[in-house]
């Protein structure tokens, strides 16, 4: 990616890059990284986003929905309701409209086989992005939850993408 594009991402995001080869690397794909020997893929980048968005989700439910009292914590919702709102939030779909919202999918790194088959199109391959954005800032922010908050609610845009959900 040129300067252009990563001032881009990370002023859309809401996040400036320390080591920006992990933003290069959260968009390359296995099939470009086997390719070009020495070059990362994204795969345990997105492993690692994924499980920050859970947590980021979870969180703002319990936020929501949950409160402590003296007996213990309820919640307003029963635990199918909370999965189901979850499930809202952290599907292939929802996450592949936010990257194609900011149209990050075309910055991805792809192999041959995968510029042919035009991968940057499935939701599949946008929902990796998304999470391997996430990852690349959890690891870069030495895991630091408020940055990391503030940039899962940037990229899942929750008030006009889900509007009719409420946190």
């Amino acid at each position: 990616m040129n300067r252009e594009e990563i001032d881009y991402i990370q002023s859309t995001i809401g996040y400036t890059f320390k080591n920006v080869r992990l933003l290069n690397q959260a968009f390359t794909r296995k099939s470009y990284a086997t390719e070009n020997p020495g070059t990362l893929d994204n795969e345990v980048l997105e492993f690692y986003g994924d499980r920050v968005l859970d947590l980021y989700v979870t969180r703002m439910m319990y936020q929501e929905f949950s409160r402590l009292t003296k007996s213990g914590m309820e919640s307003r919702m029963s635990e199918g309701e909370l999965s189901k709102i979850r499930s809202s939030f952290v599907n292939r779909e929802t996450l592949a409209r936010c990257i194609q919202s900011f149209g990050f999918q075309q910055y991805l790194y792809l192999g041959k086989s995968d510029i042919i088959n035009e991968v940057q199109k499935n939701p599949s391959v946008q929902e990796d992005l998304f999470e391997a954005i996430l990852g690349a800032v959890a690891v870069d922010c030495n895991w630091d939850f408020q940055k990391l908050d503030r940039v899962c609610e940037t990229m899942l845009q929750m008030a006009t993408i889900n509007s009719h959900l409420t946190f």
